[in-house]
């Protein structure tokens, strides 16, 4: 049998590696699903495990102040009116308007 697969060119070591996959393929169909949940959950907890090294500056950044530039309240209230912003967002337009306006 070896002669006939050996004239075809396949070796004794390709016919090994063709029985572990074959065998391994078999493995990974019966248990494939628990090898995805383990690999999720695994996922998961690895996720979950890594501290965040931003803690700090987001602590700093929480301490400041919200300093508001000087814009008018009417601004904001129109702008709070009129469109769906927050009163944040109409700062930003506010600070965006100013800031082309000096451009000219």
């Amino acid at each position: 049998m070896f002669e006939t697969l050996g004239n075809f060119g396949i070796t004794q070591g390709m016919v090994q590696i063709g029985i572990f996959v074959t065998i391994l393929s078999y493995i990974i169909g019966m248990f494939y699903r628990y090898i995805l949940i383990g690999g999720g959950i695994l996922a998961c907890v690895i996720v979950l495990l890594i501290p965040s090294y931003n803690t700090d500056a987001k602590k700093k950044d929480a301490d400041k102040p919200i300093v508001e530039s000087s814009v008018p309240p009417e601004y904001i209230e129109d702008c709070l009116r009129l469109t769906n912003n927050t009163k944040s967002g109409c700062v930003a337009l506010w600070q965006e308007r100013t800031v082309e306006e000096s451009k000219l």
